[in-house]
């Protein structure tokens, strides 16, 4: 029940000729084995938290781990109604590296948790393997993830005792803030707010992926420790730090020439006269304001295409608004190998999220990938955490709210034609270039090797305390 890709481990011995005053001697030492288990939503789930997971895998392979991705079933996936990569589109992994999906432990007779079992189970079975190694095992995103891990910790220390070389990392995303925090406490439900707050603090290393994300959660604190006389907000001060999210930069910003131009020509994209939108498409991204700036924009009569990359809950909804005007194309079928190539070719890449109810960017993974490319420049809002992912190297537009109609609606799609135009048609070739410069600049910090040296640090560094 257990499906691996992945050559059996290998035991580390190093075996060595040493001279000691002339004398040849042959002396040999073992290595402990290293082990880096991601837990998360993987791919083929369109997220920038799958590919974060991935480019963690491949640092911690560069890095002398063996790395394994603990994920859920394909035939999970499939009935979840989440977004999800054709199969031939998603890169093959890096050779050493494991993608575990476990099945499902238990009968009907198990309401929940039946995955959640499984991909404990999975863990503790690695672990099994050695009880000399050295783990450590990361989540991404709190909620089931957390309890997978601390079961499992649970587990495998109640097995082979509390010396095992465990150390755990839990890294809060944008769904734990406002698909769980934001609206238990809506709905009044302290109760979950607590678990979910006492299960961050309980790993060793607890990290976000933005400084707003961070800041999010104190301020949930501080709602929970007003109400219920706990005290979160000093001990989330006193741990949790920040681990912005990881990119393989090499993948944007080394992209062939050759490359690039198959693949525009492949998609019947013209290089500098599309902008581009490429995410998945719900209602909170501002797509529908995108539409509605660009249809009103001096760039059709420009000869200019609006490229809807992606899909999601809202897809069916903005290709019915879109039918009738030819200048708007959608692609759903984006490869990982195709991505950059499409962000280089943009004359603009626009990304409008905005707050809303059910979810606010947290970072903007998508758009450190885009100024990677060094596309034309990004156009996007001053939301959440999108300022730390462009270090104001973009053009902000005024953001939308939850509403699809109305003042904000129309005030939002106002200032998206203003940028289009601004950015596309009126902005000169060098003031493009200082632009797009600066935001490669920038964004080359989020490397996964410089992401994972730091996380790798504070790992030692709780092993050592």
């Amino acid at each position: 029940g257990l499906l691996a890709i992945r050559a059996e481990p290998k035991s580390f011995c190093i075996s060595y000729w040493a001279s000691l005053e002339g004398t040849l001697l042959h002396t040999s030492t073992t290595m402990t084995r290293k082990t880096f288990v991601i837990v998360v939503r993987a791919d083929p789930i369109v997220c920038g938290h799958s590919t974060e997971a991935r480019n963690l895998a491949e640092a911690a392979l560069l890095a002398g781990y063996e790395p394994y991705i603990v994920t859920w079933s394909e035939e999970l996936l499939e009935r979840s109604g989440l977004p999800l990569k054709p199969k031939n589109a998603i890169e093959p992994y890096s050779e050493g590296i494991t993608i575990l999906r476990p099945a499902p432990v238990g009968n009907y007779k198990i309401l929940d948790g039946r995955y959640n079992l499984g991909m404990t189970s999975a863990i503790v079975d690695l672990a099994s393997q050695d009880p000399t190694m050295e783990m450590t095992i990361m989540c991404l995103y709190l909620q089931p993830h957390a309890s997978i891990v601390l079961d499992a910790v649970e587990a495998i220390r109640g097995a082979w005792g509390e010396d095992f070389d465990v150390t755990t990392i839990a890294e809060a995303v944008g769904s734990d803030v406002t698909n769980l925090l934001s609206n238990a406490l809506v709905d009044g439900n302290f109760g979950a707010a607590v678990t979910v707050l006492t299960q961050f603090l309980a790993f060793d290393i607890p990290v976000c992926v933005s400084q707003f994300t961070l800041d999010e959660i104190m301020r949930h604190a501080l709602e929970v420790d007003a109400k219920i006389n706990t005290n979160f907000t000093s001990r989330i001060k006193a741990k949790a730090a920040l681990s912005y999210p990881a990119l393989c930069c090499t993948d944007y910003t080394e992209l062939p020439a050759s490359v690039a131009s198959s693949v525009l020509a492949e998609r019947q994209l013209i290089p500098n006269k599309y902008v581009l939108y490429l995410s998945r498409v719900i209602e909170a991204k501002g797509v529908f304001e995108l539409v509605e700036g660009f249809s009103k924009s001096r760039l059709i009569d420009a000869g200019y295409e609006l490229v809807i990359a992606g899909c999601g809950e809202a897809l069916k909804d903005v290709q019915e608004v879109t039918k009738s005007i030819p200048s708007i194309r959608h692609i759903t079928d984006v490869a990982d190998s195709e991505k950059a190539a499409i962000f280089n070719g943009a004359s603009a890449y626009v990304l409008p999220s905005k707050f809303h109810p059910t979810f606010v960017e947290t970072f903007g993974i998508v758009i450190t990938e885009a100024m990677l490319t060094q596309c034309g420049p990004v156009i996007t809002c001053r939301t959440g955490g999108i300022p730390e992912a462009t270090g104001d190297h973009c053009v902000y537009a005024v953001p939308g709210n939850s509403e699809k109609s109305g003042v904000a609606f129309d005030t939002c799609a106002e200032s998206l034609r203003e940028k289009l135009e601004l950015v596309c048609l009126d902005m000169s070739e060098s003031e493009r270039t200082t632009l797009t410069n600066g935001a490669r600049e920038y964004s080359l910090q989020f490397d996964r090797s410089n992401v994972f040296a730091l996380l790798e640090s504070k790992a030692n560094a709780a092993r050592s305390a």
